[in-house]
């Protein structure tokens, strides 16, 4: 009880110092952007084809620098369902007056995996990853607009197609 009184005091007191700081540089949060982003994992020999989706709120803090939270679903595979949250700072570039942008995104990704055990039961593995991204971003009014993402996920093993990593 004590030790979650402690955090939480910390936690209170870290968004007390971040919201100070914030009005005192005078940084203004005005960009926000939440985009939903589908994707299919195409058939190959051990698999068949499976769909991923990403949920992705991204905040501008300058001109080229943003930081993102997004939650990745990876498909389905026979053996492997996989998905997690992501935490990224972006370097970003903005094209034609504003009008489209490019980005690199490095950051953290904390992924579960539901695995098939050995007995037939489900195992829930969990582990972090760096994730490494590239999108371009299409603006069609200061409401709208398009977006193409590529992630790459490194974790320390990969799915390869069956149940047997």
């Amino acid at each position: 009880m004590i030790a979650t009184t402690t955090m939480i005091n910390r936690t209170s007191r870290f968004l007390k110092i971040f919201a100070l700081l914030s009005v005192g540089l005078g940084v203004q949060l005005s960009a926000q952007e939440l985009s939903i982003l589908g994707g299919l994992l195409p058939q190959t020999a051990a698999e068949r084809s499976s769909f991923t989706y990403q949920v992705d709120y991204r905040q501008d803090f300058y001109r080229n620098l943003a930081a993102s939270v997004a939650y990745i679903n990876e498909g389905h595979l026979r053996g492997h369902h996989r998905d997690g949250t992501a935490w990224q700072a972006w370097a970003r570039l903005p094209l034609f007056d504003e009008r489209m942008s490019v980005a690199l995104g490095l950051g953290g990704y904390y992924f579960y995996d539901t695995q098939l055990g050995p007995s037939g039961d489900s195992l829930d593995v969990h582990g972090t990853a760096p994730i490494f991204s590239f999108s371009a971003t299409g603006y069609l009014s200061n409401r709208w607009f398009y977006r193409m993402m590529l992630n790459r996920i490194t974790p320390s093993h990969q799915i390869k197609g069956s149940s047997n990593n």
